[in-house]
């Protein structure tokens, strides 16, 4: 099966978002969202059972054992029959995604489940963890630390807390300090029946940055938005979120970029683009952000064109301004198309840690 998907001709690279969870998280509710609320954005899912979605007959346009195509363009894959079967069927398509995020059963952090994201024509895109509020709710109320669960957690960049609405008001602030306390400097978003903002989740593409704030890339340049310390944020309908796109044409130094990097503020949950490099001023450089960590990647060599930095940052809603806070940073991760399958070598991501 894998050899199959490294003959592929497909020069295009998918970012993969795998989505795991205990089971009755909320996995499926928060894919089901966002497949229906897409934003016009073509991506697509591969999920364990595509009958469990319980389309409305009203949004789907092709349905059948293997497959689910819905009007607003946004496709779902069973993996009944295996993951690998459903990438290979999502390689075969006329048109790829923007985006895939995979349902995992288990841990995504997994051996396996990073695997799917080196494959050729795919490339990691984050690790998100949905976890219950009630399953939280019980950890608080008796205060006990669940080795089981603080492993589980240990490689999430976001973990999102869903079915808020079963607890009350004055136990969230309980459940929170639980689950840092099992996720110490976790990325924690909250939510509602999985209703969290698209670009939230995914990110926001370079070519439908209209809603972002232009700035020029500088290695000073500062990002304005509400951010609360130690607390995790909910949004409150699809367009609760701010955005930013940075450019320049001028290449940047390595260690300018890092600095700036390391300084992204808490506040900032999602980010993607390109970057040129002055180093390596032939290869342009995939940019990528989740959660707490974010990472650099070296691509092919520039096409014709114009060479610059483009990059769109997605966070919390509000006035004000993130705190800023440093990090670390373990190296920059060189990583070319259709490479071989293998785990990426020991401190090679760029990593942003996030500290309480």
């Amino acid at each position: 099966m894998k050899q199959l998907l490294r003959t592929s001709p497909r020069r295009w690279r998918i970012p993969v978002t795998v989505v795991g969870g205990f089971a009755g998280a909320g996995k499926t509710t928060l894919l089901r969202h966002a497949l229906l609320h897409n934003d016009g954005r073509h991506i697509a899912a591969i999920i364990k059972n595509v009958q469990q979605f319980c389309f409305d007959a009203r949004v789907i346009r092709h349905c059948d054992e293997s497959r689910c195509v819905l009007h607003n363009g946004s496709v779902c894959y069973s993996a009944s029959n295996g993951i690998e079967t459903a990438l290979v069927a999502l390689q075969s398509s006329v048109v790829a995604p923007e985006r895939l995020l995979v349902e995992m059963p288990s841990m995504p952090t997994g051996r396996r489940s990073v695997d799917y994201t080196l494959l050729p024509g795919f490339r990691h895109g984050g690790s998100v963890v949905v976890v219950n509020a009630t399953m939280l709710k019980e950890l608080a109320v008796t205060d006990r630390y669940d080795a089981l669960v603080a492993e589980y957690l240990s490689g999430a960049e976001m973990i999102v807390i869903n079915q808020l609405d079963r607890i009350s008001s004055s136990l969230r602030t309980a459940v929170r300090r639980s689950l840092l306390a099992h996720a110490p400097g976790a990325c924690i978003v909250e939510t509602t029946y999985g209703r969290l903002p698209l670009p939230m989740l995914i990110g926001l593409p370079a070519h439908r940055v209209d809603r972002a704030i232009p700035e020029e890339w500088t290695e000073r340049c500062t990002i304005g938005a509400s951010c609360r310390r130690n607390k995790a944020y909910e949004p409150r309908h699809d367009h609760d979120y701010r955005s930013w796109f940075l450019t320049t044409k001028r290449p940047i130094h390595r260690a300018r970029f890092r600095s700036w990097a390391e300084q992204i503020p808490d506040g900032v949950v999602h980010g993607d683009g390109i970057v040129q490099l002055e180093h390596d001023p032939a290869h342009r450089y995939r940019f990528s952000l989740c959660g707490s960590r974010w990472w650099l990647e070296r691509e092919n060599t520039w096409s014709n064109g114009e060479r610059l930095t483009a990059i769109s940052l997605v966070g919390l809603a509000g006035p004000g301004s993130f705190p800023v806070q440093r990090s670390q940073a373990l190296g920059f991760r060189d990583v070319v198309p259709q490479s071989p399958i293998a785990s990426p070598p020991a401190g090679a991501t760029i990593v942003r840690q996030r500290f309480t």
